[in-house]
């Protein structure tokens, strides 16, 4: 084998994780909080929360059709995907994964040069009117200064350039990549410093989701692209445990930036609680109170029968988004609604609305579940992709993983804030697709691999 080719990514056998399955990314968290949310009683909303119950029978049978719809996608698409594996497409020689490479490398190097600059605008206007006071006094426990910060932000933001830092997470996957295929020396500063930038917004500027955005998914693709070692290796024994070191790492993170956030200034001295109890109960708290929430908005409007969320991208999109949206009858503005409504029937400082009711909201109850049913289905196509080691599965997979991560809480995958990271991923795939491409298809037998883990 000529030293500028590669077998590529590890062997399908080395990727079946059970837990990397799409449904254990969505459906399984959505039927554990939603019960949670449907046993909880009106008193523990109000005590822990202060905000009234909503979420009723109903609410909680359509959680689990969502999750009945998205399931029975993702396993029909995972029947697709195992035919294809038997038909596999198979290359005239190995897959040559240095195919493409330079252009890769010149995408990751504009996209870090854009991140990058968009984060100093951003910390920069934020420290041009608020000095390096506020981020002591935030440090420091000072009251409000969460709240000055955040404001601080949102009124440095400027339209085209602080939307830059939302390529941070496809860049992040991008050198992940670029870091096995060209050697990490060429990247390892770069993302150093894309790591460094989303760490103090998150803990700054209270978005966690930033650093959930860089991590999570660089870890999918790392296990794609590394293997988990020999059975019953140490490796693959800690692999196979991972979620659990997963969530504590989220309550770990979500404790550490909420100490800043909220405790170390107004709870401590309120709380007859310790940080980790009230951490616990607030996570909780993330989760259960966006399905209410979401479940009064769907009580409130119905089926406004427009894609208002489920196509925010659209509307978002500059100079053109707000006319696209009026010419095909977009007639409000949701965020201010849910905004009165959380104000009168919520609490405010949780205003997460889910991405499940919203859909409902959007398109009404047949549209949601068809909506659902596909995105089961796409998400296992990709994930059958991302096993193969395709480019679509490699830089799409480990992405969508975020958007059903986060579908309880909000609507991800076709929000603005998502739409930079989808422009920049299918540039990868496109230039990187011809090296990891195989050729045609042939009929054959299907290969001798492990059983699913």
């Amino acid at each position: 084998m000529s030293s500028n080719q590669s077998k590529g990514p590890s062997s399908v056998a080395a990727a079946q994780l059970w837990w990397l399955h799409p449904v254990w990314f969505m459906a399984v968290p959505l039927l554990a909080m939603s019960f949670a949310a449907y046993l909880l009683p009106e008193a523990d909303f109000q005590e822990s929360w202060r905000t009234a119950k909503a979420f009723d029978s109903g609410d909680f049978a359509l959680c689990i059709a969502v999750a009945g719809v998205y399931t029975a996608g993702c396993l029909l698409a995972s029947g697709i995907s195992a035919r294809f594996s038997r038909n596999r497409r198979l290359a005239h020689g190995p897959r040559d994964v240095h195919v493409g490479q330079r252009e890769l490398k010149i995408l990751f190097d504009v996209a870090i040069v854009v991140t990058i600059s968009g984060y100093a605008i951003w910390f920069g206007s934020i420290l041009k009117q608020g000095g390096v006071g506020m981020f002591v006094t935030m440090l420091t426990g000072g009251k409000g200064a969460s709240d000055d910060l955040k404001r601080s932000a949102m009124d440095s933001m400027i339209t085209g350039v602080t939307t830059f830092t939302q390529f941070g997470m496809g860049t992040a996957l991008l050198g992940t990549y670029l870091g096995f295929t060209q050697g990490w020396r060429k990247v390892r500063v770069q993302l150093v410093l894309l790591l460094l930038a989303t760490a103090l917004r998150a803990v700054f500027l209270s978005e966690r989701l930033s650093l959930i955005e860089v991590l999570l998914p660089s870890v999918v693709i790392t296990i794609r692209l590394v293997g988990f070692g020999r059975p019953g290796s140490a490796l693959r024994r800690f692999l196979l445990v991972a979620p659990v070191v997963g969530v504590c790492g989220l309550y770990l993170l979500f404790t550490f930036t909420e100490y800043f956030r909220s405790w170390n200034s107004f709870y401590a001295d309120r709380a007859d609680q310790s940080l980790f109890s009230f951490s616990m109960l607030r996570l909780l708290g993330y989760y259960v109170t966006a399905l209410n929430n979401g479940a009064i908005e769907w009580h409130a409007h119905g089926a406004l029968h427009f894609p208002y969320e489920t196509m925010d991208w659209l509307w978002r999109f500059p100079i053109i988004g707000e006319g696209l949206k009026a010419m095909f009858g977009g007639n409000m503005d949701p965020a201010l609604v849910r905004t009165a409504l959380l104000t009168a029937e919520g609490n405010p400082e949780f205003n997460n609305t889910s991405g499940i009711f919203t859909v409902f909201t959007d398109l009404g109850m047949a549209g949601a579940l068809g909506y659902f049913t596909l995105y089961g289905f796409v998400a296992g196509l990709l994930h059958g992709s991302y096993r193969r080691g395709s480019a679509a599965g490699m830089f799409l997979y480990p992405f969508l993983v975020i958007g059903m991560s986060e579908q309880m809480l909000i609507m991800y995958i076709s929000s603005g804030r998502a739409f930079p990271t989808w422009l920049l991923l299918l540039a990868g795939v496109l230039i990187s697709a011809p090296g990891l491409h195989r050729n045609r298809f042939v009929r054959r037998p299907a290969p001798a691999i492990s059983p699913p883990l």
